[in-house]
């Protein structure tokens, strides 16, 4: 198995324990709070018409303004009508899908580290000459060039690191609302597209130039475009 391939393995394990750990929500029913005012009540989400997609983008509703949380409401209506497993489910994957990228982003964020060169040395001045510091790992040393980095964290340790943070991540309570509860689908669709954001920055850091190159045909405007997605997805 080919280092990259362990790396989505190892976080492909971490988001199957998240999707297992939440299965238990695919038993609950609407909730009486918001889920009737969204869901069950809401008639506007039975089509996916010209009129529907004039009232999620342009209209508030509830006080809220997040046309991609009313698609991904009005596609679970279109496929499981009003039976709350299906939206649960949706719930789920998502919120897998997000523990999923996060491991994956702490171990570029990791692994970037490593590969960040260490700032050339600035010379101390003493009494009438320049004394020159101790040398740290990284440094440069006579006869080599700067840029050397010093290992941050091991390949194993890196792989540990990704998965206990993909571990807190996926199975904290603190999450159970944001899965557990059908209305709150913007918190996982405002999630998941802020961490994409992150991951497309954290790429064009590392190239120190454009995000995507042209040879790849692939535009400078993609993380820009996830965080305004995420915002489009969050309660405005």
């Amino acid at each position: 198995m080919t280092r990259q391939r362990l790396k989505f393995y190892l976080a492909g394990v971490v988001s199957v324990a998240a999707f297992v750990v939440y299965l238990g929500a695919l038993q609950n029913e609407f909730l009486q709070w918001d889920d009737n005012l969204y869901i069950v009540e809401n008639h506007r989400i039975r089509s996916l018409n010209a009129a529907f997609f004039s009232w999620a983008f342009f209209d508030f509703y509830a006080g809220n303004w997040h046309p991609l949380t009313w698609i991904s409401h009005a596609l679970d209506y279109a496929i499981w009508g009003l039976n709350p497993l299906g939206h649960h489910l949706t719930n789920i994957i998502l919120h897998s899908l997000n523990t999923f990228v996060v491991v994956v982003l702490v171990l570029r964020l990791l692994e970037a580290r490593n590969h960040t060169p260490s700032p050339p040395p600035s010379p101390l001045k003493g009494e009438g000459h320049i004394l020159s510091p101790p040398l740290r790992g990284g440094d440069k040393r006579e006869g080599e060039p700067y840029g050397r980095t010093a290992t941050f964290l091991d390949a194993r340790g890196i792989m540990i690191a990704a998965a206990t943070t993909g571990l807190l991540f996926g199975l904290h309570p603190l999450h159970v609302e944001s899965v557990a509860w059908v209305s709150e689908r913007k918190d996982l669709l405002c999630a998941l597209f802020f961490l994409l954001s992150i991951m497309m920055y954290v790429r064009y850091a590392g190239r120190g130039g454009p995000l995507w190159t042209p040879k790849e045909g692939q535009p400078q405007w993609v993380a820009p475009t996830k965080n305004d997605l995420g915002q489009s997805s969050g309660p405005q």
